[in-house]
């Protein structure tokens, strides 16, 4: 059984007041916070005035890219909310060890195409894969309403969910047993971790961390500008 260690930045994400220094909290986590997987939640790289630009968006994640090189950590830096010039996306890049692992924009809209309405765009819901191998375990990673709109259709080992103000159904979790999930929501600043504890589909086959409670060891820490909730579990 292996122990995976959670880290997960604690932002609310919205339009009206974005992240300020979005990239710089989140290589502080990286480099200053021991732990397996760094996530962050939808809309993590957003400006106020406008979405962040095709070439903002690849610079910046060229930067994680550099700053993960050479590490094993699972890196889910939330979600860009970008534009190429005539429509807006939500995508997010999910990285380790200096590669993308998985490159997926949200598919179905909540509020994403009045966003982009709002700064001048036509949102383009995506259609790449959600789906990627990490250390030989079998993941995905869902954009807020895609969880509930579009369930995973196979089960998998680790199923991350990033979000803002998702109403989240456990019903909707398509775990091996033993597997894991993780969400990140900045809208109702939830950051929890679970993992499936048997073959059975109702609510109570779940165990879930908010605060400590259950199996799992959570504490929050800061470190420099960046709170983080790290929480230790298990997967398998």
């Amino acid at each position: 059984m292996d122990s995976f260690t959670i880290a997960m930045i604690e932002e609310r994400t919205w339009i009206s007041n974005p992240v300020e220094r979005p990239l710089e909290k989140l290589l502080i986590a990286l480099s200053e916070v021991p732990c397996d997987i760094l996530i962050a939640p939808e809309y993590y790289f957003m400006h106020k005035g406008s979405p962040y630009s095709a070439i903002q968006r690849q610079e910046t994640i060229h930067a994680i890219l550099e700053a993960s090189a050479g590490q094993k950590t699972l890196i889910v830096p939330g979600s860009f909310f970008w534009e190429d010039g005539k429509n807006s996306h939500n995508t997010t890049t999910v990285i380790s060890d200096g590669k993308i692992l998985c490159e997926y924009a949200k598919r179905n809209d909540a509020d994403d195409s009045k966003i982009g309405k709002y700064f001048g765009y036509e949102w383009m819901p995506g259609n790449a894969s959600n789906q990627f191998r990490w250390k030989d375990i079998e993941a995905s990673v869902q954009i807020c309403c895609d969880f509930s709109d579009e369930p995973l259709r196979s089960p998998v080992d680790l199923q991350i969910v990033i979000a803002h103000s998702l109403i989240f159904n456990e019903y909707n979790l398509n775990l091996t047993q033993g597997g894991l999930f993780v969400r990140s929501d900045g809208g109702k600043m939830l950051f929890e971790a679970g993992r499936k504890l048997s073959d059975s589909d109702k609510i109570e086959g779940y165990q879930r961390v908010s605060g400590g409670y259950g199996i799992y060891l959570v504490q929050k820490v800061k470190r420099g500008m960046t709170k983080l909730k790290v929480a230790q579990t298990y997967l398998g």
